[in-house]
């Protein structure tokens, strides 16, 4: 019998239809309700499921809140004017710093949901790390902060 990863879905249907003759061969009732049936017919019966927040329960990782080996040129040539500089700012060296003079969360974390928590006003008051979803804003070269895909940073083109 082949594994998840080999098969299609077709296949994997198939076999699950050779069950259900099986077992209706041997005179049991077999009752199949699909997927999107049954979610469409909870939140018929259910209807302040659709306003639930769906939470995602993975662990809070510090590290992954850590971005590195992003570098890039936005301009290859520039003529300073009187009065510029250039400067260059390494904010990763920061980080052994930071972990020693200043605070840092420790202890188990508080999960927030609902309404309050999508003003930034409000977030912004709490101390610590805050694990979120944001959606990039469409007008800018680069996302802020880039997504990851297999712990690798992804450079989307929204426009396209």
């Amino acid at each position: 019998m082949p594994t998840i990863g080999e098969d299609t879905l077709a296949e994997r249907y198939e076999r699950s239809m050779d069950r259900v003759r099986v077992i209706t061969r041997a005179r049991y009732k077999v009752e199949m309700q699909w997927e999107c049936d049954l979610d469409r017919e909870t939140l018929t019966k259910h209807p302040e499921l659709q306003t639930f927040p769906i939470l995602e329960q993975s662990p809070l990782n510090t590290r992954d809140s850590l971005y590195r080996d992003r570098t890039e040129a936005m301009r290859l040539h520039y003529k300073i004017k009187d009065g510029e500089t250039i400067q260059y700012l390494d904010v990763m060296s920061l980080y052994p710093c930071v972990c020693k003079y200043f605070k840092f969360p420790v202890g188990h974390p508080t999960v927030h949901v609902g309404e309050k928590w999508h003003n930034i006003q409000t977030m912004l008051q709490k101390e610590g790390l805050i694990k979120c979803s944001i959606l990039p804003p469409k007008h800018m070269y680069h996302s802020v902060p880039p997504p990851r895909c297999n712990n690798k940073l992804l450079f989307c083109l929204y426009k396209t």
